[in-house]
């Protein structure tokens, strides 16, 4: 880090009297101390500014370590909602087909019922008129 070196200033430098070259040398030093506050402002800038960038850069790694975590655990949340669902599937695939085949067997039990009571009706008619 650059830093302003202060100059060290006594009394008979400021003594107008006792050296008359001591005041036009003051500019000169004036403006060396501007050029060192100057250029320990840039300095001071680029520092900052590296750090900005270091730290912006870290903030990057960091934000995708988050998505590439966020990712991971969606997919493992897809997977499971897949297996889920396949297993739901298939779970209603056989609740299906186990209705169906109950379905089946009462209409057939339904028909067969009918079927005897047209026969016993039958019979109950025959009789009567007999």
């Amino acid at each position: 880090m650059a830093r302003v070196e202060e100059s060290q200033f006594h009394e008979e430098q400021l003594d107008h009297h006792a050296d008359p070259d001591a005041l036009s040398e003051a500019p000169g030093r004036v403006a060396s101390i501007v050029a060192a506050a100057e250029q320990a402002a840039v300095d001071l800038r680029e520092q900052a500014e590296t750090r900005a960038g270091e730290r912006i850069a870290e903030a990057d790694r960091a934000a995708e370590i988050r998505v590439q975590a966020a990712d991971e655990e969606a997919e493992e949340i897809l997977g499971a909602a897949r297996s889920q669902a396949e297993a739901t599937t298939s779970e209603a695939t056989e609740t299906s087909t186990r209705l169906r085949a109950e379905v089946e067997a009462a209409r057939a039990e339904a028909e067969a019922a009918l079927a005897e009571g047209r026969t016993r009706a039958d019979q109950v008619l025959t009789s009567a008129h007999e």
